[in-house]
Protein backbone atom coordinates (compact mmCIF):
# COMPACT_ATOMS: atom_id res chain seq x y z
CA UNK A 1 0.00 0.00 0.00
CA UNK A 2 1.18 3.50 -0.77
CA UNK A 3 3.62 2.35 -3.44
CA UNK A 4 3.90 4.21 -6.72
CA UNK A 5 2.70 1.88 -9.46
CA UNK A 6 3.11 4.21 -12.40
CA UNK A 7 4.71 7.60 -12.83
CA UNK A 8 4.07 9.63 -15.98
CA UNK A 9 5.98 12.87 -16.60
CA UNK A 10 3.76 15.85 -17.29
CA UNK A 11 5.59 16.36 -20.60
CA UNK A 12 4.10 13.02 -21.72
CA UNK A 13 0.53 14.23 -21.08
CA UNK A 14 -1.79 16.26 -23.28
CA UNK A 15 -2.90 18.89 -20.78
CA UNK A 16 -4.61 22.26 -20.57
CA UNK A 17 -2.09 24.66 -19.06
CA UNK A 18 -2.83 28.22 -18.01
CA UNK A 19 -1.62 30.65 -20.68
CA UNK A 20 -0.18 27.87 -22.84
CA UNK A 21 -1.69 28.92 -26.13
CA UNK A 22 -3.32 31.84 -27.81
CA UNK A 23 -7.06 31.77 -28.46
CA UNK A 24 -7.80 29.85 -31.67
CA UNK A 25 -9.85 32.64 -33.23
CA UNK A 26 -8.79 36.25 -33.79
CA UNK A 27 -12.18 37.45 -32.55
CA UNK A 28 -11.73 35.66 -29.20
CA UNK A 29 -9.79 37.37 -26.45
CA UNK A 30 -7.49 35.55 -24.07
CA UNK A 31 -9.98 36.07 -21.25
CA UNK A 32 -12.81 34.52 -23.30
CA UNK A 33 -10.59 31.55 -24.16
CA UNK A 34 -9.70 30.96 -20.50
CA UNK A 35 -13.37 31.22 -19.47
CA UNK A 36 -14.29 28.28 -21.68
CA UNK A 37 -14.71 25.02 -19.85
CA UNK A 38 -11.43 23.09 -19.80
CA UNK A 39 -13.11 20.28 -21.72
CA UNK A 40 -13.86 22.67 -24.60
CA UNK A 41 -10.24 23.82 -24.70
CA UNK A 42 -8.99 20.22 -24.59
CA UNK A 43 -11.43 19.21 -27.33
CA UNK A 44 -10.08 22.00 -29.51
CA UNK A 45 -6.48 21.00 -28.75
CA UNK A 46 -7.25 17.36 -29.56
CA UNK A 47 -8.92 18.35 -32.85
CA UNK A 48 -5.85 20.40 -33.84
CA UNK A 49 -3.53 17.50 -33.02
CA UNK A 50 -5.76 15.02 -34.86
CA UNK A 51 -5.60 17.31 -37.90
CA UNK A 52 -1.80 17.02 -37.93
CA UNK A 53 -2.08 13.28 -38.52
CA UNK A 54 1.16 11.31 -38.18
CA UNK A 55 3.12 14.56 -37.68
CA UNK A 56 1.49 15.09 -34.29
CA UNK A 57 3.47 14.27 -31.18
CA UNK A 58 0.24 12.68 -29.95
CA UNK A 59 -0.53 10.60 -33.08
CA UNK A 60 -0.14 7.21 -31.35
CA UNK A 61 -2.37 8.25 -28.45
CA UNK A 62 -4.97 9.72 -30.82
CA UNK A 63 -4.97 6.53 -32.92
CA UNK A 64 -5.70 4.54 -29.75
CA UNK A 65 -8.81 6.59 -28.91
CA UNK A 66 -12.22 4.99 -29.58
CA UNK A 67 -13.52 5.67 -33.09
CA UNK A 68 -17.05 6.13 -31.76
CA UNK A 69 -18.04 7.98 -28.59
CA UNK A 70 -19.24 5.80 -25.71
CA UNK A 71 -22.94 5.29 -25.23
CA UNK A 72 -23.96 7.75 -22.55
CA UNK A 73 -26.72 7.05 -20.08
CA UNK A 74 -29.24 9.22 -21.90
CA UNK A 75 -29.31 6.80 -24.84
CA UNK A 76 -29.63 3.62 -22.79
CA UNK A 77 -33.03 1.96 -22.86
CA UNK A 78 -35.00 1.18 -19.69
CA UNK A 79 -33.88 -2.47 -19.55
CA UNK A 80 -30.21 -1.47 -19.70
CA UNK A 81 -30.71 1.11 -16.95
CA UNK A 82 -32.60 -1.41 -14.80
CA UNK A 83 -29.68 -3.84 -15.16
CA UNK A 84 -27.45 -1.31 -13.38
CA UNK A 85 -29.54 -1.71 -10.22
CA UNK A 86 -28.62 1.86 -9.33
CA UNK A 87 -31.56 4.21 -8.70
CA UNK A 88 -29.26 7.26 -8.66
CA UNK A 89 -27.91 6.53 -12.17
CA UNK A 90 -31.43 5.82 -13.40
CA UNK A 91 -32.58 9.19 -12.07
CA UNK A 92 -29.58 10.90 -13.70
CA UNK A 93 -30.44 9.29 -17.05
CA UNK A 94 -34.08 10.36 -16.70
CA UNK A 95 -32.97 13.90 -15.92
CA UNK A 96 -30.68 14.01 -18.98
CA UNK A 97 -33.48 12.74 -21.19
CA UNK A 98 -35.91 15.28 -19.73
CA UNK A 99 -33.60 18.23 -20.39
CA UNK A 100 -32.47 17.00 -23.82
CA UNK A 101 -36.08 17.32 -24.99
CA UNK A 102 -35.90 21.05 -24.32
CA UNK A 103 -32.53 21.70 -25.97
Amino acid sequence: AGETVLSVPLSACLVDREGEEEPPFASMGKEDWRELHWQARMSYKLAVERGKGAASKWARMIDALPKQPPRVLRVWDDDELDALCDPWLQAEADSMLFWSNFL
